[in-house]
């Protein structure tokens, strides 16, 4: 833009602009989509602008590229810890959530909870009503729980929630919430009605997180066995 009368013109200006402003404006292109400018402001008829609008245009380059890489490294991160039927984390998330947790000696609780007799619902109304069984669950899951609690998709038809700051009382709340929830919402995605059985821990139960896995894993068989 030499000079003020077209710069007025940019939609990516706001405000009075002076009759004798000029401007180098060049885009920043990401995977071939314009995502942002870069903008350098002058005098009208400054030679130097044409010099800035190469520089510009270099840099523009530049940050388009490291942005793209940026981009495509945490899709990449995403995808690794995330499961592609429920959208919800995996094991790999699950693992480095209770690490640190563990490392910080920090209060949670975990539950780890399958739906009973799914196998049954698999032979008898088949794998896709299966999948939908377990996005409802999934959803009901996120539904009951605080935003920054963590729900992963354990394997099967095993979930676990991670809950800082709760102890075993308060994550029965929880769990019973889910399951008073699930009647609606297996008639809402309209699946069969299943039930949950599940198994609590608290971070005192056990010093690492395989056992405090295995704990919860046994008190979840426990809860079957009775029930």
């Amino acid at each position: 833009y030499e000079d003020g009368l077209a710069l007025s013109a940019c939609r990516g200006l706001r405000g009075e602009i002076d009759a004798g402003c000029a401007a180098a404006c060049v885009p920043v292109f990401i995977a071939g989509r314009g995502t942002g400018m870069i903008r350098a402001l002058g005098s009208a008829g400054d030679p130097s602008l044409y010099r800035q609008l190469q520089q510009l245009t270099f840099h523009a380059h530049q940050i388009g590229s490291r942005l793209g890489v940026m981009r495509s490294v945490a899709a990449s991160e995403v995808k690794a810890t995330t499961d592609p039927l429920t959208g919800l984390f995996n094991r790999r998330a699950l693992d480095a959530r209770l690490g640190v947790l563990i490392e910080q000696q920090a209060p949670f609780a975990l539950i780890i909870a399958d739906i009973d007799h799914f196998k049954r619902i698999n032979d008898t109304h088949g794998h896709d009503v299966g999948d939908r069984a377990l996005k409802v669950l999934a959803a009901t899951l996120k539904q009951c729980v605080r935003r920054h609690d963590l729900v992963c998709r354990f394997g099967g038809e095993e979930f676990v929630v991670l809950l800082v700051g709760l102890d075993v009382a308060g994550a029965l709340e929880i769990i019973e919430r889910v399951r008073s929830e699930l009647p609606r919402a297996t008639a809402r995605a309209s699946v069969p009605t299943f039930t949950l059985s599940a198994g609590i821990v608290d971070h005192g139960e056990a010093d690492d997180a395989d056992a405090l896995l295995r704990t919860a894993d046994q008190l979840l068989y426990e809860a079957k066995s009775l029930g």
